[in-house]
């Protein structure tokens, strides 16, 4: 059973032996970088897992030095800590262990803790990330939807066919109403709830979504106004 600091040794060392370096060539690589501590005599240690005379590693891996390894060998940080082409069972916390893919989701705040049931978690404790991850889902459904619109009207504006022609234009103005009236309202409550969560949200494209931003935007002023009268009514 490997511990978190084991099995990032082994996959700096896999990855190392993929890109076909020597332990010198990487620690070159890792402080070309930016990280002068990533020495020969660092990485050996984290790849082998020398021990002190209490038992305990002589060198385990900051967080920093995980970015920076990472980096180096153009691997996901993630697949350092929890490799799931190699590795049927991770350590994802002292005495805790579960598949490398619920280790990953875990880490990235896409599913909550491999050990907390999520169906007894409360929507409060919904974190900003799954919110993050909503608002992308979304923010490619709509552009997606944007694309089929604008395909069936160039496609209406070519053919002969009255008929095809009214059919395509059809066809794009229910799209457009599926993105106004439905996606763009999931997005648009994504975005208050990372404002809630007191997290920014990411800035929208202007390319395209020029009355989404503006909605956005309204949403978001009358979210912070009301914040302000709340708080003046608190304090009164």
């Amino acid at each position: 059973m490997h511990d978190i600091s084991e099995m990032i040794g082994e996959q700096v060392q896999r990855h190392r032996r993929r890109h076909q370096w020597t332990r010198k060539q990487l620690a070159e690589e890792c402080q070309r970088l930016g990280d002068p501590d990533l020495t020969f005599a660092a990485i050996t240690s984290i790849e082998t897992g020398r021990r002190d005379e209490t038992g305990r590693r002589r060198r385990d891996v900051t967080v920093d030095e995980l970015a920076v390894l990472a980096r180096a060998l153009d691997v996901p940080p993630a697949l350092l800590l929890f490799p799931i082409d190699s590795e049927e069972e991770v350590t994802w916390s002292p005495d805790a262990r579960t598949n490398p893919w619920s280790a990953i989701q875990w880490l990235s705040g896409a599913k909550p803790a491999p050990d907390q049931r999520s169906e007894h978690r409360p929507d409060r404790m919904r974190p900003p990330l799954e919110a993050y991850h909503d608002h992308e889902d979304w923010q490619g459904h709509w552009w997606q939807s944007y694309m089929r619109s604008q395909s069936w009207e160039e496609r209406a504006e070519k053919v002969k066919s009255a008929d095809t022609r009214e059919k395509l234009l059809a066809a794009a103005d229910l799209e457009d109403e599926w993105r106004i009236d439905a996606i763009e309202g999931w997005i648009l409550d994504a975005r208050v709830e990372l404002l809630q969560a007191g997290v920014t949200p990411p800035e929208l494209s202007t390319d395209g979504e020029a009355t989404l931003i503006k909605r956005a935007n309204e949403r978001e002023a009358e979210l912070r106004s009301a914040r302000r009268r709340n708080s003046r009514e608190a304090t009164e």
